[in-house]
């Protein structure tokens, strides 16, 4: 009998024990924490725990790529500090960047150079090209202008061969007389001469044009262009590296947790960012509700809400829900837990974060969301 009523009363306290951890989850406190603090008066309703949180997140602004064999040179900013976008963080040592940027810088002005130097071959190449034209027509009127003296010349030599046959009492002369006075007449042999030597010339011209045309200056500008571009491309990527040991601000925001210091070297494998950076403008919270009770605040997004301080619930600031997570999903701050537990995560607009007379909600402060019954 004492053995049953030991059992039953282990039992019972199990069951008060189960009972207390689930309405501690839904209230946002465990059996360590002890019970809440009683909410401000008239407030009822369903409340789970969050977290103050910037929107966009706090910003993790880690070292460039480049940045891992080169220690940092200089700090432009300093904890607590508000930057704009585009103001200069930190700035690593780039002095073996900029000497190869400039490598890469000397290669391409000579790319271009053997680029410059083609296209004025192929300027010259097209200068002859037309020049040799110009000679090959001017050497074919030559030859044109030959062959009609020569037949002049002939059609003359023909006449006189009439008039000597008309005038001459002997017998007329043979085809053999005539060709052999026709290649002793001076004036035929002349142009005979002339003419071959205008052939000639015209053949010379036209092989001179052939060979100009043969010429690859076309080829040996697209490889000049090629070279240019494969260097262009180096200086591109030299640049972006050089560039990248200066790390600037991508939003406006508060310089928070600085770990960068002159001299300190951040190599790839590094867990800890530079710095953080909490960008400025909206506030809201991000609450999670356990899946148990995610019915409580289906159908609540643009309810107003009730956010109080995580341990005073007397500093109260008004919130409206922005939209509730449609995904139960791990939860954020569930470290390397194996298989972390699952929220559904509602998201609530802070419309003043500062109120005046109560302290600000802060980035990552824990508070107590209350949903309206």
């Amino acid at each position: 009998m004492s053995r049953l009523r030991t059992l039953t009363i282990a039992g019972g306290v199990g069951l008060v024990a189960v009972t207390f951890a689930g309405a501690a989850r839904l209230v946002g406190t465990t059996p360590s924490t002890g019970p809440l603090p009683p909410p401000p008066a008239g407030l009822v309703g369903t409340t789970v725990i969050g977290q103050v949180d910037s929107d966009p997140p706090p910003i993790g602004v880690g070292p460039p790529a480049a940045a891992g064999q080169y220690p940092v040179d200089e700090v432009f900013v300093a904890e607590g500090q508000a930057v704009m976008a585009g103001d200069r963080l930190v700035r690593f040592d780039d002095r073996q960047l900029r000497a190869k940027l400039e490598q890469a810088r000397g290669k391409l002005a000579g790319a271009e150079a053997l680029v410059a130097k083609a296209v004025e071959a192929r300027k010259g190449k097209d200068a002859r090209t037309d020049a040799q034209r110009f000679a090959i027509k001017a050497a074919g009127d030559n030859v044109a202008n030959a062959e009609e003296a020569k037949r002049k010349g002939e059609d003359v030599f023909n006449k006189a061969m009439v008039s000597f046959a008309r005038l001459s009492s002997d017998q007329p002369l043979t085809e053999e007389q005539k060709a052999k006075r026709r290649q002793d007449d001076p004036e035929l042999f002349s142009a005979d001469a002339m003419l071959t030597a205008l052939r000639n010339k015209l053949e010379g011209e036209r092989k001179a044009l052939a060979v100009l045309e043969a010429m690859s200056v076309e080829a040996d500008i697209k490889a000049a262009e090629a070279e240019a571009a494969a260097a262009r491309g180096l200086v591109a990527e030299a640049e972006a590296v050089a560039e990248s040991c200066l790390v600037k601000a991508r939003t406006g925001g508060v310089v928070e947790k600085l770990e960068a210091a002159p001299g300190v070297t951040f190599g790839p494998t590094a867990r800890n960012p530079l710095l953080l950076l909490v960008p400025a403008g909206k506030r809201v919270v991000r609450a999670e509700v356990d899946p148990e009770f995610a019915y409580r605040v289906v159908g609540k997004s643009g309810s107003q809400v009730t956010v109080t301080d995580f341990t005073n619930t007397a500093l109260t600031y008004p919130g409206v829900v922005r939209r509730v997570s449609t995904t139960f999903l791990s939860k954020r701050n569930a470290g390397l837990a194996l298989d972390p537990p699952k929220t559904l995560e509602c998201v609530i607009d802070l419309p003043d974060p500062a109120p005046a007379g109560k302290p600000p909600l802060r980035v990552n402060q824990p508070v107590r969301v209350i949903f309206p019954q």
